[in-house]
């Protein structure tokens, strides 16, 4: 039921849109779905993409990225002139859904939002039926499909498939196509129902009629023993009936000059190489262009474009020309950067910048990332904070030595009886531990136990005395050497947090140093920075800060003392910096005076360079204000900006918690690349681009439309030899594909290459429902192994998708897939042929310049009888005596060939001859099936009467390839009471298409409105394709069976020397078909070859009867044409059967009606009987 719905649908649509389906020949529709249908008059807008929500941080700006280290100011640069940042940003980090910017949503596996190839090919019915194509034939298969120029063609790629319902899809598809298309093939066929084209040529379907005294006897009611009076009288009318005429056949025939386009050769230039150069290239396709250039400029969403035409029609080579024109006056979008998220390495985060600053992004953050280890190196083995390390540890061994020395002295003092002194120290009992060990001495020497008797002899003081002394005395001591061990860690542990925090601020410093140009750029100061009033305001400040640093070298303390201001204050003895020891050391040589101690020199130095601390930092205040003033009237920070400023604080954040992990040695300890974690790469680079990126992508694979992405995880043997991945500190590394590339601007792609990737097409369709970027984990071979990694979604502007393809591919689509539809609602069509007129003659001429210039030499240049030639086939390529082909492709190929026969035959410019060589050598390599055709109706295997009349049998024609041949037809007409009228053979024997059984059904229509408008008719007539075994389809012979059907009732023979082609409907009109000319050239062959085996020629009694709508497809071989011209061969053109049943018997229309309508008659007589 919904079958028949929706093909009602169908027709109704299609009488709405009457007047365009007849005028519109090349289009070609297929059956409407439901949705399709209501789309057809309400057009429903694609859901509008909504700005992915972001969550951004306070707009006020920190400080600074680290604390201020020291009040000393430095000469404003490019760390200083760039702005601090903030203080809380977040940027916006890559999501399974696209959304989240704060806090990354777990992402999602690809099974539940890209599901495997395979299964989206089983679930998806065009891709389907595309996958049974290459299935049945492969990749050639495929191509044939997408190359198809006609429903027939179409069709008989699915009769290739292997049985299965893809090919029945397919069928049912091309069935729809031709159904829909009514036959049309040419610009005329506005004349199939203008019946008054030739009204003059029309015979009379009425018989004449008797008139005089026996006519009006015979039309007396007389009574019983008069009716032998009246049979007379009927007689003598009829003998007295005059006889109808027949119209002059001769107006049929085709004037020679319609049989093939000729150029005029004396408007031609000398020389291809020497036509004027124009500005237009695409010749013909002014309606195509002009729905291409709405499709590309129209904003809108589901406004992608499809191109639809034969190849080498200029479908690739508009879309070119016009988005080099539309897309350089669009803005040009920002690069887009993936980087590590600090607060999640597992989810990457993305962010967005103007075009040229992701690249110098990247590579700013690589290089503060390897300039700091060294920076580091340098500063912590030469600089300040190595003076003061030095510096620290001299204090702290003088300390500790001085500690030592008199608690030694204290100890050697104490006596133990027995003459015995005592001796206490550290030692290390183990890694983590120190002991303190006392011992008995003699002399300053140690005793040991089993000297104790031998030192005891002689002194009356026992070995229990001596111990027991030792350890009463002994206690205090190590008592009071372990205070002195904890003050010396005390101060060693104060003396390496000063260090630390030394190595921090230097840190701090460093990379602030590093990282200022990164920041710098990430908030766009950079351009900024050089202008005229930024370069005043450094010279100023490098001048406020040179008069400062004279007043600090101006500082004298204590006469012979000056100071340095850099990490603290250093005193500077003659430029050298002074200690406490080398202080002491020059006291005692006398230069400093006795009296001054280090405590009081150091409280002079600080009182001296108080005033000149507080001036510099009231200095440098002075300085930042007029910086700030000077970005004033900056305008606001972009959203994006601010992002990417953001992840600059956290990288700098992530640095100075990190900064020891990336030097040399900690490396070599670790076994761990820490730079590893600052994993910063770009997605999309603009940096070159000047407006919109046009993308085309001739290598639609997965992995280069879509991307991928790199888990960098490590695999790790485990103890128990289990293998494990470790996570990669920086997490996954994402490549960015053409799609992402093309944002906010064109990606141009082949429909089929796209529709022979796999997993392609349905992930394409979703990512512009979505409107933005998959990336998935592995690619193409994650998502085909069934595990796929995470899938990663980066919103992104919207991109154009232009698609180039064929008009049966773009329709199959359309009918399948509601998703394209809704997606693609901007169609560009490119013709395969336009008019012949002056401006395309013009622009052909062109193309030939051009195929000879840009050859570089390959290419002969052509002469003026070359380039006529050329023209000529270009015609003949279209099928058309008024058109001229489009696909400039096949016609370059030709001209390549004419160049080659013409090197060939030694000559330098490429002649007439040369092309007619190309022509007819292209059609000997591919003729094969020809040759063997001929060759069976020359030996009489296929049998064919052409010559002489005969009742019942006539030839019609077919294409088996691109060779017409004929088929002889039969007609027996017998008595059948209650019979259908009409029996064909072929259709009982199950061998025949829908398109032939409906032209059956068109002649019985006419049969039985011609002989049975008031009666039934009595009679059946069978009609058999003779030697025709491998099926009958298509409605051409639909004529050339009215004219045999009409030949076995009435008796009349037919000139068997005239084959015949054309469809007809229920009013004897007829109607337009194709593959006229290789009917003709087909048929033509057909009777030479068999004359020729009878030592014969034609002699005039040959010919075609093709429709008059097909006149304007003629495009002739030369050798036909002559033979026409010279009456040996001939051509007519016919409106309606009545025409054509004069042509082919001699006898009036009306006259041929009369005698079947008698015979019928007689039938009826006999079975009233």
């Amino acid at each position: 039921m919904t079958k028949v719905c929706y093909r009602e649908n169908a027709r109704h649509n299609a009488m709405k849109k009457f007047l365009a389906l007849v005028l519109s020949l090349g289009l070609v529709w297929g059956p409407l779905s439901p949705s399709a249908l209501a789309q057809a008059f309400t057009r429903s807008a694609a859901p509008a993409i909504a700005p992915v929500p972001a969550s951004i941080g306070a707009a006020g700006l920190a400080t600074s990225i680290v604390h201020q280290v020291s009040f000393a100011p430095t000469i404003p640069g490019a760390s200083i002139a760039a702005p601090s940042l903030p203080s809380s940003v977040a940027a916006p980090k890559v999501s399974p859904t696209g959304i989240a910017y704060e806090a990354p949503a777990p992402v999602a596996h690809a099974p539940a939002a890209m599901p495997a190839a395979a299964a989206a090919l089983d679930r998806h019915p065009a891709l389907a039926m595309i996958a049974e194509v290459q299935k049945a034939g492969g990749q050639s298969l495929l191509t044939q499909l997408d190359g198809a120029k006609s429903p027939a063609e179409f069709e008989a790629i699915a009769m290739a498939m292997p049985e299965g319902a893809a090919r029945s899809s397919i069928q049912s598809f091309a069935k729809a196509l031709a159904a829909q298309n009514f036959g049309a093939g040419s610009d005329s066929v506005g004349a199939l129902y203008d019946n008054a084209r030739r009204a003059d040529l029309r015979p009379s379907a009425e018989p004449t009629k008797a008139t005089g005294f026996w006519a009006k006897v015979a039309g007396w009611h007389m009574p019983r023993p008069l009716a032998s009076l009246r049979r007379y009288a009927l007689k003598k009318a009829e003998e007295s009936r005059p006889q109808a005429k027949l119209i002059d056949v001769d107006q049929l025939r085709v004037p020679v000059e319609r049989l093939r386009w000729t150029p005029d050769e004396t408007t031609l230039p000398e020389r291809a190489s020497k036509v004027e150069r124009g500005t237009r290239r695409i010749v013909g396709q002014d309606r195509g262009i002009e729905s291409l250039e709405f499709g590309l400029k129209i904003e809108d969403p589901g406004y992608n474009v499809i191109v639809t035409g034969a190849d080498g029609t200029g479908r690739e080579t508009a879309v070119r020309e016009l988005l080099s024109e539309l897309a350089p006056k669009k803005a040009t979008p920002g690069d887009v950067v993936a980087a590590v998220n600090f607060a999640n390495a597992e989810v990457p985060v993305v962010l967005k910048m103007p075009a040229g600053e992701g690249k110098g992004f990247v590579e700013a953050v690589t290089d503060a990332v390897e300039r700091i280890p060294g920076m580091m190196g340098e500063n912590l083995s030469k600089g300040p904070v190595a003076k003061a390390r030095k510096q620290v540890k001299a204090q702290l061994e003088a300390n500790t030595a001085d500690r030592e020395k008199a608690f030694q002295r204290e100890a050697a003092r104490v006596q133990v009886a027995g003459g015995f002194g005592i001796e206490v120290g550290a030692q290390q009992t183990d890694e983590n531990h120190i002991g303190i060990v006392s011992a008995l001495t003699k002399n300053g020497a140690r005793i040991k136990p089993e000297e104790l008797d031998k030192a005891l002899e002689g002194t009356g003081v026992t070995k229990e005395q001596v111990m027991a002394d030792f350890q009463a005395k002994a206690r205090p001591l190590i008592e009071k050497y372990a205070q002195i061990l904890q003050t010396n860690m005390a101060e060693a542990a104060q003396a390496q947090g000063q260090l630390q925090m030394l190595e921090q601020k230097l840190a701090a410093q460093v990379i602030q140093e590093a990282v200022g140009p990164l920041a710098s750029l990430a908030a766009g100061a950079a351009e900024r920075e050089e202008d005229a009033g930024h370069t005043a305001w450094r010279e100023s400040a490098k001048a406020r800060m040179d008069a400062w640093q004279a007043k600090v070298d101006a500082v004298r303390v204590a006469g012979a003392f000056s100071v340095s201001i850099g990490q603290g204050i250093t005193l500077l003895y003659k430029g050298q910096p002074v200690s406490q020891k080398s202080f002491e050391a020059l006291k005692a040589e006398g230069k400093v005076p006795a009296a001054l101690t280090w405590e009081t020199l150091v409280k002079q130095a600080i009182a001296a360079v108080q005033p000149l601390a507080t001036e510099a930092e009231e200095m440098q205040a002075a300085i930042e204000a007029e910086h700030q003033k000077l970005h004033e009237q900056d305008p606001p920070m972009s959203a994006e900006r601010r992002m990417a400023v953001g992840w600059v604080q956290a990288f700098a954040q992530d640095l100075m918690a990190n900064w020891r992990g990336l030097m040399p040695q900690a490396k070599a300890e670790s076994g761990v690349d820490l730079s590893e974690r600052y994993n910063v790469n770009t997605l999309v680079d603009n940096s070159s681009q000047k407006g919109a990126p046009v993308i085309f992508e001739h290598a639609p694979t997965f992995n280069n439309l879509f991307g991928y992405a790199e888990d960098n995880k490590k695999i790790m043997m485990m103890p128990n030899g289990a293998m494990m991945k470790k996570e990669a500190p920086g997490g996954p590394t994402l490549k960015g594909g053409s799609f992402l590339k093309a944002a906010g601007g064109y990606l141009v792609l082949n429909l089929l290459d796209v529709l022979r990737e796999p997993g392609v097409y349905q992930t394409l369709m979703r990512q512009i429902r979505n409107g933005r970027a998959e990336i998935v984990e592995g690619g193409i071979l994650g998502l085909m192994s069934g595990k796929p990694g995470e899938s990663y979604a980066v919103p992104m502007a919207p991109v154009k998708v232009v698609m180039i393809g064929s008009p049966y591919l773009k329709m199959m689509l359309a009918h399948n897939d509601e998703d394209f539809g809704r997606s693609f609602h901007a169609v560009a069509e490119f013709d395969n042929s336009f008019k012949i007129a002056a401006d395309t003659i013009k622009g052909y001429l062109r193309f030939m310049r051009d195929a000879v210039t840009h050859s570089t030499g390959k290419m002969l240049d052509f002469g003026r009888d070359a380039i006529a030639g050329i023209l000529e086939s270009a015609a003949g390529m279209a099928e058309s005596n008024e058109k001229l082909t489009a696909q400039f492709g096949a016609v370059f190929t030709l001209m390549q060939e004419a160049s080659f026969w013409a090197r060939e035959a030694g000559r330098d410019v490429v002649a007439r001859a040369d092309v007619d060589k190309a022509v007819s050598e292209r059609k000997e390599r591919a003729g094969s099936s020809r040759r063997r055709m001929k060759e069976l109706y020359g030996s009489e295997i296929f049998r064919v009467a052409i010559k002489g009349s005969e009742v019942g049998q006539n030839n019609g024609l077919a294409v088996v390839g691109d060779f017409g041949v004929p088929s002889r037809i039969t007609y027996v007409a017998y008595a059948r009471p209650g019979s259908d009228f009409l029996v064909s053979a072929d259709q009982s024997a199950h061998t025949t298409g829908s398109s032939f059984d409906k032209s059956i059904a068109d002649i019985k229509g006419f049969m039985k409105s011609t002989f049975g408008r008031e009666r039934g008719v009595p009679v059946e007539v069978s009609i058999a394709f003779e030697q025709q075994y491998g099926g009958i389809d298509g409605d051409s012979a639909t004529q050339t069976m009215t004219y045999g059907t009409l030949s076995a009732l009435s008796g009349v023979p037919l000139k068997q020397g005239i084959a015949m082609t054309g469809s007809m409907d229920q009013k004897g009109n007829v109607q337009v078909i194709g593959g006229v000319n290789h009917k003709i050239e087909g048929y033509f062959d057909v009777v030479t070859e068999m004359l020729a085996r009878e030592g014969k020629e034609m002699n005039g009694e040959q010919g075609i009867m093709i429709p008059v709508t097909n006149v304007p497809d003629l495009a002739l071989r030369p050798d036909v044409v002559a033979a026409v011209k010279a009456g040996k061969f001939h051509i007519w053109a016919v409106s309606h059967v009545s025409q054509g049943v004069e042509l082919l018997t001699g006898v009036p229309y009306s006259e041929v009606l009369r005698k079947a309508e008698a015979y019928i008659n007689t039938v009826r007589a006999g079975g009233a009987k």
